[in-house]
């Protein structure tokens, strides 16, 4: 076929559509540079070393890694494998993360037997799963369009930031790095085969995509939230602009798919969620459900032309999107089941507060993470409140700021320059990963610094995409934020290295020696004194030491007790009280962890 023949059979731009524009992102310094890239993964993993290799001496902790792995039947075992087919069968610590349970089950094999529990291997592998997430985030910014230099800052910043030391410094950790991994990878498959121009290429790469969101999300339920991002992402895509009276296509693509998402997705999870709780032997099944529609996506590929009409934004594209949306809200579905039946399974779920007081904590919390986003200060293993209001000041400057980002999220999306659309993806992005930790549906864990871990990737995306628009082709503007970004880096690394010596234990020692729990608790205590669940731990930790350290312990507990019965005086405005640890105390029960002395008792790790 000659070129005149295949250029005539190319799509024509719609007649009652002006076909987009997109404004050029400008020209930054390395943008030519072959190595650019290369170089930012290596220094990514000097990075993380640097930081956290004081890490790989450090023996487990007795916050959750005892339940996580010292004492988990399915990886403290002589034969690692044995117990494969239970973990990827059966629920355990209210929790069903197979794939993560796999990876240790991989260092275990490689572990010194003789030990009681030799984490040297985990330490290891527990960095190099730390490097490969932050280094994937250079090839994700890229995709995303922002200037090579700052996709390579973007990881600097992901990778030395100071509220992810609890993820990379914590075994127990594992699953947030495995899931961002996954997720990550998913997002690059997606964005680039949204933009194939054969049906092969449409095929293989929505196929991986959808493999990838379920390995995310058995990693840990949090990645259910691609489907969300992939909506807000065709959302951000460039807009024709429409006749008056109509909608564009892009318009009309997020609709249909966010309708197939909400009817599909939410049906599926009432449906999962009933079969499960009727038969809760096994829900290891629905894996099949999500793996069989993958598959079907190789026999209903779109053709070259509804492919190029959906790329030149001149036709809604529901036929090309619509297919791999509908994979994606089928795993959210499945995702979503498995962590109500874990959850069910260990009888975590058992009730919380009323609708207002639910949501004043929800704002309350994210103008906390805002602030801990930009400015980490005050981090802690453990965080609580005293009283559950139904309004409060903080709450209420948290609405205003949520509702904020959200107002210009949604009138940057439609915006002409690429850069300004990636600023309202990012906003979308920072605010969708809360969803699924946002208080909305009652657990005991109300906030933790890995919440923040996976909603950084939308804050950081954010502020590079303002700086690609505000620096484009302007040399000194381009300096000023480089130099500005390098320094903030320099900041962070120092910062996260101080934190990342209090889960070494290195702030507090014990005869002289480090103690990584004694460290942490000590550390939580002297930043909220008022947390009766920071003060129980603590004294756990002494009471724990041989010979016991009781007279230290008491004085802790004592001081939890105080705070416990004064807040199960006032007790949450239509919810439970706060004196749980109370009522556990006086019984003489010593709770194997932390959280169980929460007031709501679903866990969330």
């Amino acid at each position: 076929m000659g070129r005149k023949q295949r250029r005539n059979r190319l799509p024509k731009a719609h007649p009652k559509f002006n076909a987009p524009r997109e404004t050029p992102a400008g020209i930054w310094p390395g943008d030519r540079t072959r190595f650019l890239t290369l170089a930012g993964i290596a220094l990514v993993a000097v990075l993380t070393f640097g930081i956290y290799g004081q890490t790989v001496s450090v023996p487990t902790i007795d916050y959750e890694d005892s339940f996580y792995l010292v004492r988990n039947p399915y990886v403290n075992v002589p034969d690692p494998f044995s117990r494969l087919v239970a973990v990827w069968t059966e629920p355990y610590f209210a929790n069903f993360h197979p794939v993560t349970t796999t990876t240790w089950l991989v260092d275990r094999a490689f572990a010194d037997r003789l030990q009681s529990f030799d984490a040297y291997p985990f330490r290891i592998t527990h960095l190099l799963y730390a490097t490969t997430g932050a280094a994937l985030l250079i090839v994700l910014f890229l995709q995303l369009g922002l200037p090579p230099l700052l996709a390579v800052t973007g990881a600097f910043l992901f990778a030395v930031h100071p509220i992810h030391t609890e993820v990379v410094a914590w075994l127990s950790a594992r699953k947030d790095l495995m899931a961002l991994i996954a997720l990550v990878l998913a997002c690059i498959c997606y964005l680039r085969a949204r933009e194939s121009r054969t049906p092969a290429g449409w095929r293989l790469g929505h196929f991986l995509a959808g493999v990838l969101v379920l390995l995310a999300v058995l990693s840990k339920p949090i990645a259910v939230i691609a489907p969300a991002l992939f909506l807000a992402y065709e959302f951000c895509t460039a807009r024709p602009s429409a006749v008056e009276g109509r909608l564009s296509p892009i318009a009309i693509r997020a609709l249909e798919l966010s309708a197939l998402f909400f009817i599909a997705g939410g049906g599926l999870l009432f449906v999962f969620r009933e079969i499960l709780s009727s038969d809760p032997g096994t829900g290891a099944w629905l894996m099949v459900v999500p793996l069989v529609l993958a598959a079907g996506l190789f026999f209903v590929a779109p053709d070259s032309s509804q492919l190029e009409s959906f790329r030149s934004g001149t036709s809604p594209g529901f036929r090309v999107i619509g297919p791999p949306m509908l994979v994606h809200s089928v795993i959210f579905a499945t995702g979503s089941a498995w962590t109500f039946w874990a959850q069910s399974a260990a009888g975590a779920i058992k009730g919380g507060l009323s609708l207002l007081p639910t949501l004043n904590l929800t704002f309350d919390a994210m103008l906390t993470y805002i602030g801990k986003t930009f400015i980490p200060v005050h981090m802690s293993a453990s965080y609580g409140w005293i009283s559950y209001p139904y309004l409060s000041l903080r709450g209420g400057l948290g609405a205003f700021a949520i509702f904020g980002l959200s107002v210009a999220a949604f009138r940057l999306a439609s915006a002409s320059q690429r850069q300004l659309r990636m600023v309202a993806f990012g906003i979308f992005w920072f605010l969708i990963a809360f969803i699924p930790v946002s208080n909305l549906v009652p657990t005991s864990t109300k906030m933790a610094d890995r919440y923040l871990f996976l909603p950084t990737i939308g804050a950081i995306l954010a502020v590079l995409a303002v700086i690609s628009w505000l620096a484009a082709n302007k040399k000194s503007r381009q300096f000023v934020a480089f130099a500005t970004l390098a320094l903030v880096v320099i900041g962070y690394t120092g910062w996260a290295y101080m934190r990342t010596e209090v889960w070494c234990g290195k702030t507090t020692l014990w005869k002289g020696k480090p103690h990584p729990d004694l460290s942490l608790w000590t550390a939580a205590v002297e930043t909220h004194p008022d947390n009766s669940s920071a003060l129980t731990s603590l004294a756990l930790v002494y009471l724990n030491f041989n010979p016991p350290e009781a007279e230290r312990a008491l004085v802790y507990l004592q001081r939890a007790l105080e705070i416990s019965q004064r807040d199960s005086t006032a007790g949450p405005p239509g919810g439970k009280a706060a004196g749980h640890f109370s009522s556990a105390a006086s019984a003489g029960k010593c709770l194997p962890c932390p959280c169980a002395w929460l007031p709501l008792p679903a866990r969330r790790s």
